[in-house]
């Protein structure tokens, strides 16, 4: 017993030792391990935070049409629906609208329907609502019917010229639902005069020109070919008659008319002033009445509305006096 008050004192000194150890290792870089820490702490108050708290998101996603079949189409029924989910704040940021499955079932239904649209949403995510969540429609038997193409001219060409457009191919067929494919008598494809292309895009449209939308043309690349001539105009000119030599005899001469209508390029009429009528030859005459063809002096590109003659009145010339 008279040994435990020495081993005391070196129980003790070692105690305060590894106290000491302890506290040094503990304050060493204290700085750092406090900032490692409160990151963590950060941390898992974000991830407890994340898991916990609901967000909601809308998305106007894809409308899925299922049972349909192969001679069956369906009218009145939009591309899209707007889905409510919710979830965790991370993962409704992630999602996108193709990644909803928003489905409307038409399995064995024909004619008029209302059906509801049925969501799937992805896992680990909440459906909230949809909207429309009921859809109005008509599932309708396929037809196709063949329509001629015709161009519509929009802009303008140049001055005083008038365009013909000429399509390739002429005809196209059409398919889509019985009713609208009876609506469409016609594709129409846009043509730009100010930008003359070689192709265009036809659309179906109905007698009034009308588009008829949900129906499809086989062909929707439509070759163009321009041709582009002068928009002619028509002008009142006087008509003279050229320098005719009747050498022999007295002559009367005069044309059948002293106006002439002329037609042709609108700037071409407006610089022409008058019309020269001329023989192809200077006929040798006996006396008498005669009406010749003559020869019109016409610009090039300008044409005459009708044909003047010359009217001669032929006698024999008297002698001189003298002779």
């Amino acid at each position: 017993m008279r040994g435990e008050p020495a081993r005391r004192p070196a129980f003790v000194e070692g105690v305060r030792r590894l106290l000491g150890t302890l506290r040094e290792r503990l304050l060493h870089n204290l700085a750092l391990k406090l900032g490692a820490l409160l990151l963590a702490t950060v941390f898992w108050i974000f991830v407890r935070t994340d898991e916990t708290v609901v967000s909601q998101r809308t998305l106007r996603a894809p409308l899925n049409v299922e049972g349909l079949t192969g001679a069956q189409t369906v009218t009145g029924v939009p591309e899209r629906v707007e889905v409510r989910l919710s979830g965790s704040p991370r993962r409704v940021a992630a999602l996108s609208p193709e990644g909803v499955d928003a489905v409307l079932d038409l399995r064995g239904i024909t004619g008029e329907f209302e059906q509801t649209v049925r969501v799937f949403p992805p896992q680990g995510i909440g459906f909230v609502n949809v909207n429309p969540s009921e859809i109005l429609g008509t599932v309708e038997r396929l037809a196709k019917t063949r329509v001629p193409v015709r161009a519509v001219m929009l802009g303008a060409g140049p001055d005083d010229t008038l365009t013909q457009v000429r399509v390739s191919p002429d005809e196209v067929v059409v398919s889509g639902a019985e009713t609208l494919v009876e609506r469409t008598t016609q594709a129409l494809v846009p043509v730009d005069l100010s930008a003359p292309a070689e192709q265009g895009t036809a659309y179906a449209a109905d007698a009034q020109g009308n588009p008829v939308a949900g129906v499809g043309l086989k062909t929707r690349t439509i070759g163009l070919e321009l041709t582009q001539r002068p928009v002619l105009a028509t002008r009142r000119v006087p008509l003279v008659l050229g320098p005719v030599d009747f050498s022999g005899a007295e002559v009367v001469a005069a044309l059948t008319q002293s106006v002439l209508t002329v037609v042709g390029p609108s700037e071409v009429l407006g610089r022409l002033e008058r019309v020269t009528a001329t023989l192809p030859e200077t006929p040798a005459l006996r006396p008498g009445q005669y009406t010749l063809d003559v020869t019109l002096a016409l610009p090039k590109g300008v044409s005459a509305l009708s044909a003047p003659q010359l009217e001669l009145s032929v006698r024999a010339r008297r002698p001189d006096a003298g002779d």
